[in-house]
């Protein structure tokens, strides 16, 4: 009887995870439909990106996410987009500098990067203080802002990767290939 408790207890949980994911898409679904409603003059590149990270970081379920693109040939990753606590944000709006992420890093001394532009697939980090692909850097912020878990996602134009999304979490999570 405990064994039967426990399975329909498992079954509800994945029939509940499974319907908040279907409600999720559909909201998103829905905003992007909206997006396209924009008149064309209206709808810029920075506008649509903006839409895409607040659904991702929404739709994942993440206090805070971001859009690096990357320059190799500087060697230097700049900090596109930044979105946290519910809204897109600019460094100037975080009142404490210590809590944003870097706007800009080098590329070749950061274990992510080289992590993702090797595989070519997401890299899922469930506890990032005990990951050696965590730079000291990353670790140090993830402790100040109470992120446990991340999820990078590499962004490809043909085979060029030319950036990469992280998607932070403040519970230890090891995010499913569906949201990777």
């Amino acid at each position: 009887l405990i064994s039967i408790n426990a399975a329909l207890q498992e079954q509800i949980t994945e029939r509940r995870q499974a319907e908040q994911l279907a409600s999720g898409q559909t909201a998103v679904l829905i905003r992007t439909l909206q997006l396209l409603t924009i008149e064309p003059t209206q709808l810029t590149i920075d506008t649509f990106l903006r839409h895409v990270l607040t659904a991702i970081a929404e739709q994942l379920q993440v206090f805070s996410a971001s859009l690096y693109l990357y320059d190799f040939d500087k060697d230097i990753a700049h900090l596109q987009l930044s979105y946290r606590d519910g809204r897109i944000v600019s460094d100037q709006d975080i009142p404490d500098p210590s809590t944003t992420l870097p706007s800009r890093f080098v590329l070749s001394e950061d274990p992510f990067t080289t992590h993702i532009a090797q595989t070519q697939t997401p890299l899922v980090i469930e506890e990032i203080a005990e990951s050696p692909l965590a730079s000291r850097t990353f670790q140090e912020w993830a402790q100040r802002v109470g992120v446990r878990s991340t999820l990078a996602t590499p962004l490809f134009v043909g085979n060029q990767l030319i950036g990469a999304m992280g998607s932070y979490s403040r519970k230890r999570r090891n995010f499913s290939p569906e949201e990777a």
